[in-house]
């Protein structure tokens, strides 16, 4: 007969092997943490937001021609082909600067040629500019008529702050915490802020960032950005540029 003690197995650390049973509840268990671990990985994939599709073409040099406006940020008013009316281009310097105001001369709203590369996602373009300064064109040349801005109202936007050169693409995904310390280089060096306020539907609009008077908020936005914040403006649509113009005293972190 068989005593408790002979049914028991007993390992020691230095031993060959494991007894038989002991040796084969440790494989279960690995086994069973690796399932585990696999599902959950999965899991955790799925969950994760895929990056939107963006393209930051640099190298590819191209040659714009439109009415250049400095106000509220420099943007190029470029005017569409078929459907009339314009499709505004926001412009900003080389790696991780803005356009100098001295940059355009008297050239503000007038019909010029610039050159520079595309940096664009879903839902807008940005022109990175190369050339020195913009070539005026003919007084003559045939534009459309440049439509007034249309007020879209008040409104209490949530979303967050983020840099407009690396959210449309020159990163991606270009948001959220990890690219606050790009973010706040970019801003610094005069890239305008934008605003983007991500839909129920899964769609983001991004929005020109300014004061209520339309000046800069750079430097006062800098401790926002990647952060979910709320802000209360007036909202416009400048030929096809979204503007917030943003109360800076309802603008407070969630």
């Amino acid at each position: 007969m068989k005593t408790d003690d002979e049914d028991e197995e007993f390992f020691i650390g230095w031993q060959a092997k494991q007894p038989a049973r002991m040796r084969q509840t440790t494989v279960r268990v690995v086994i069973l943490l690796a399932g585990l671990a696999a599902v959950a990985a999965i899991l955790f994939g799925r969950a994760q937001r895929a990056p939107d599709l963006a393209f930051y073409e640099w190298t590819n040099i191209q040659t714009f021609e439109g009415i250049v406006r400095m106000a509220p940020h420099p943007h190029l008013l470029v005017a569409r082909e078929n459907s009339g009316g314009f499709s505004a281009f926001p412009l900003v310097g080389p790696t991780k600067f803005g356009i100098a105001p001295e940059w355009c001369g008297n050239l503000d709203g007038k019909a010029v040629r610039i050159q520079g590369g595309t940096i664009h996602r879903s839902g807008g373009t940005m022109i990175e500019v190369t050339s020195e300064a913009p070539e005026a064109l003919p007084d003559d040349r045939a534009l459309p008529e440049l439509r007034a801005p249309i007020d879209l109202g008040e409104h209490s936007l949530v979303g967050e702050i983020v840099d407009a050169k690396c959210y449309h693409g020159a990163m991606n995904p270009g948001r959220f915490k990890p690219h606050r310390a790009c973010a706040t280089v970019c801003v610094s060096g005069g890239i305008p802020p934008m605003l983007v306020v991500d839909g129920v539907d899964g769609q983001s609009i991004a929005l020109l960032l300014v004061g209520s008077h339309g000046e800069m908020l750079n430097s006062s936005v800098l401790p926002l950005l990647a952060r979910p914040v709320r802000i209360e403006g007036r909202v416009t649509d400048d030929n096809g540029l979204l503007i917030l113009r943003a109360r800076t005293e309802s603008i407070r972190p969630l």
